[in-house]
């Protein structure tokens, strides 16, 4: 809407005195020409061949001390018929000094050789600031958003979805939590859990290749096997875990069971030889029943070599069992009665040494959780970031330093698209950044 068509709108709050001539900029610092039909007061036998126009000085802009150079400002006068002169104006906001914005008044002195004429003048540009730019950097980075968000989904999301289905699918096909799985199995799922969730899908099918057909079904034997075992410890535990038989402590029996799953599990993965990973993890189930068997029946010299990591020879004697005696047969009903009293005791026992591994963990090897977080989403970062740099970048090139934008609809479109397109054209945050000192305000199309 034209500022000049009710007091109200009037930006210097007055209606602008008859024979003004009015150059309205709007948002726009194009150069602009505007002209004026001023009569000379009375009719002359013939119009003045001569006639010189100047600006009297720089325009003031009131109620502050800004100017509009009067070099800036082209003016010609030409007579029309014998009592008028038109006076033409052309001025440039932006060349070689730009204009902030403002009301600005003045005054044209028109000379006709005998007499000279005063024509006020008017000159105003809206300002960008404020709501506007409010508004152009709201754009500006719904663009930038909607820009990225495109590229994303026709760029990654197929791959992104394929990945993750692949994965729940290994999960799935093994049925088990990572706990059973060998440690280097465990970690090769959860980096591609990782790389999922950071969106970071580049050669991630090597990363499925280890996990085929068969690799999966050995896997699920083995965590079959680890299963077994472990229950088989807890059982152990809850049983006897505070007994001692012959001078042996039946928890370090049990610590010397998880070594050897810890071993086993800790092996390279995927394994040169699964049948023979397959073979030690049955030798140690058997083991485990064997080790079951001797604390139930007080098999002390059993118990001893299975505690000194003497596994064969503990095998072997516990099939060669000595002769029965009375201290034996004591040895046997005493760890037999007990069995319900450490069931009491169980809870605290085997969750002491977690308790106190959390406690003793160094804080000083922890990260921060804005760090933490920062790593576990890069990716996120990495678009918020770009979005922001675009956003601002454009308010600077393509709203403030813009000669040609003047406020209409399709102006404020072009800022959504310019930055939509910036965002799908894979341009980096760098070569954005650099089109302030390299580049300058992008340039429209000069309108009539």
């Amino acid at each position: 809407m034209h500022p000049w068509q009710s007091p109200q709108q009037a930006p210097f709050g007055a209606k602008p005195a008859k024979g003004t001539l009015i150059v309205d900029f709007g948002l726009e610092r194009v150069s602009l020409t505007r002209s004026i039909l001023v009569p000379t007061g009375r009719a002359a036998l013939s119009a003045p061949s001569i006639l010189t126009a100047r600006v009297s000085s720089d325009l003031i802009e009131s109620p502050g001390l800004q100017q509009f150079p009067a070099d800036q400002i082209t003016l010609t006068a030409t007579p029309v018929g014998s009592n008028q002169v038109e006076i033409v104006a052309t001025l440039d906001p932006a060349n070689p000094e730009k204009v902030a914005s403002g009301l600005f008044k003045g005054t044209i002195a028109v000379y006709t050789g005998s007499r000279t004429l005063s024509v006020p003048l008017a000159v105003y540009l809206g300002p960008k600031s404020g709501y506007r730019a409010t508004l152009a950097f709201l754009l500006l980075l719904l663009g930038a958003v909607f820009g990225l968000s495109v590229k994303w989904v026709t760029e990654a999301l197929s791959s992104l979805a394929e990945a993750h289905w692949r994965l729940d699918g290994i999960r799935q096909r093994l049925g088990r939590t990572d706990e059973c799985l060998p440690l280097s199995a465990a970690a090769k799922l959860d980096d591609l859990d990782n790389r999922v969730m950071r969106q970071d899908i580049s050669q991630i099918d090597e990363s499925f290749k280890p996990f085929d057909d068969a690799s999966l079904l050995s896997l699920r034997k083995f965590c079959d096997g680890i299963d077994r075992i472990n229950s088989i410890i807890r059982q152990q535990e809850l049983l006897y875990g505070h007994l001692t038989v012959d001078n042996v402590s039946a928890a370090d029996v049990i610590h010397a069971e998880r070594e050897r799953v810890d071993e086993l599990k800790g092996r390279d993965w995927p394994w040169k030889n699964t049948q023979k990973i397959l073979d030690n993890l049955q030798q140690l189930k058997r083991d485990a029943n064997t080790v079951s068997s001797a604390l139930k029946y007080g098999r002390g010299d059993v118990l001893t070599l299975f505690a000194d990591d003497k596994f064969k020879e503990a095998r072997e004697k516990y099939n060669n069992p000595p002769a029965k005696n009375k201290k034996g047969a004591g040895a046997g009903s005493q760890t037999e009665g007990a069995a319900q009293g450490a069931s009491k005791t169980f809870g605290l026992f085997t969750s002491t040494p977690g308790v106190i591994r959390r406690w003793l963990r160094p804080s000083g090897l922890r990260s921060s959780p804005m760090t933490h977080w920062m790593t576990k989403h890069p990716r996120g970062l990495a678009a918020t970031a770009s979005v922001l740099v675009v956003a601002i970048v454009g308010l600077q090139l393509q709203y403030l330093d813009s000669t040609s934008f003047g406020g209409s609809l399709s102006d404020w479109l072009g800022l959504l698209l310019w930055s939509a397109v910036v965002e799908l054209s894979g341009v980096s945050v760098l070569d954005v950044v650099g089109r302030l000192s390299g580049g300058g305000p992008a340039s429209r199309s000069s309108r009539a």
